[in-house]
């Protein structure tokens, strides 16, 4: 069922959490009002797995006070059913970078959402969602901070900066001619995660410029950028969204054909069984294709579509950790599915006028993507073997390093936030995701 959060409700949480954290006891009966507002915060801190406090780590504790408390901080936070995935669960916000003190000219409020086996995922999915919008976001000091170093200047003559090819793929991303000079543009700090130098990016190419401040003609995206408990788990899921969004534009482009995912991998790795559990009653239907590519880090499509073939949806996954792969596609599908419905239902409700860019892509894509529109969307190669692998950022730096990659991080993390924020660049890598439409 779908649920709305009270103004304030999530606040109040997060109150609840630090007293808890902090030991204090459960309000009295001689504070009614305070008793009578942790209750229902309580159930829902509980819900997610987050009380007894007690029983927390110290890092844990402070990462799950950050999350609530930057939750208390949106302007909406719902919960929604996901009709093809009775068995997930969803987790959606909208917060305004103006209440964090930041200027956008991408519009006032940002809209996010995550996924997951439980509750705890999908909130920490959506949380995170939103702590990583926000720190690609200038914010007010980085240029001028009030002590320390700037995180945003203009290069010296002895920074390092890229060059040759590198240089030539940044330059591109950021829609800048080749033969722009590196040095006239403002830098980020950051550091080469092959050896730990320090270096200068283009500013541009890792966050959106405050209003008034120079652009360029395509302004950063959010891929590569991640929030997490740590700088390295955020840097690690950084990186993996980059390898699986160049896996994405390999298979797109024709450049790494689409094997099949073995039967026996699913069922020996829980997936089958989960999956049928997981969209129980959901009359669409979803198969899974591998991407891998020249990394040689897995990657994964999850598809699915009616029985007829007509409104085909997908989500992607990347990783060392197959099976954690194969289910970050499965879920992302599975949000896709959702996001595509209730586009569909906007349109009904309230006519095209509404609709916004982005719901009429959904609503393009479920009425021209079918299955036989594109050779893409079935198997063209035999499954292969994966070896077993663990899921680590130095094994999955050094699958870059194999494949000629180099990466960089950009240390985003925004302390009135209270998570880690990274940026990952890996020059040479795709970082678009392609645009659905029938030939």
């Amino acid at each position: 069922m779908f649920v709305e959060f009270e103004p304030g409700f999530l606040a109040a949480c997060a109150e609840t959490l630090r007293r808890r954290g902090a030991g204090e006891p459960a309000a009295s009966r001689e504070t009614e009002t305070i008793a009578s507002a942790e209750q229902p915060a309580e159930a829902f801190l509980r819900s997610l797995g987050y009380l007894p406090a007690d029983a927390t780590d110290a890092d844990t504790l402070r990462s799950r006070l950050a999350l609530v408390a930057l939750a208390g901080r949106f302007d909406r936070a719902f919960r929604l059913p996901m009709r093809h995935a009775p068995g997930a669960f969803f987790f959606g916000g909208q917060l305004s970078p103006a209440g964090f003190g930041l200027s956008s000219e991408r519009g006032r409020h940002l809209g996010v959402a995550g996924r997951g086996l439980t509750l705890q995922q999908a909130f920490e999915s959506c949380v995170g969602e939103a702590a990583e919008r926000l720190s690609f976001h200038e914010w007010p000091g980085d240029r001028t901070p009030p002590e320390g170093r700037p995180l945003i200047r203009a290069p010296r003559h002895d920074d390092r900066l890229l060059a040759g090819a590198e240089l030539d793929w940044v330059l591109r991303e950021m829609g800048l001619p080749g033969d722009s000079d590196p040095r006239m543009l403002d830098g980020i700090e950051a550091i080469s995660l092959a050896d730990g130098e320090p270096l200068l990016l283009p500013a541009a190419l890792c966050l959106l410029p405050a209003p008034g401040r120079p652009g360029v003609p395509q302004p950063a995206g959010s891929t590569g950028c991640a929030a997490g408990p740590s700088v390295a788990a955020a840097t690690l899921s950084a990186l993996e969204e980059v390898v699986e969004r160049d896996a994405v534009a390999g298979w797109w482009q024709g450049a790494i054909p689409p094997r099949a995912v073995a039967p026996s991998l699913l069922q020996e790795l829980g997936l089958d069984a989960l999956a049928g559990s997981l969209r129980d009653g959901s009359p669409r239907r979803h198969w899974f294709l591998d991407i891998t590519g020249p990394l040689k880090i897995p990657a994964f499509v999850a598809l699915s579509a009616y029985p007829e073939g007509r409104a085909v949806v997908a989500g992607y996954g990347a990783g060392l950790d197959l099976r954690r792969a194969l289910l970050g596609a499965l879920l992302e599908l599975c949000q896709a599915e959702l996001a595509q419905e209730l586009a569909l239902l906007k349109r009904r409700q309230r006519g095209e006028e509404a609709l916004n860019a982005v719901d009429r892509r959904w609503i393009e894509q479920y009425e021209q993507a079918t299955a036989d529109s594109h050779p893409r969307f079935t198997p063209g190669a035999p499954p292969q073997d994966h070896a077993a692998g663990s899921r680590s950022l130095a094994a999955t730096l050094s699958c870059l390093t194999r494949a000629g990659r180099k990466a960089y991080r950009v240390d985003l993390s925004r302390p009135p936030l209270g998570l880690a924020a990274v940026r990952a660049v890996v020059p040479g890598l795709h970082t678009g995701l392609p645009a659905w439409t029938a030939p």
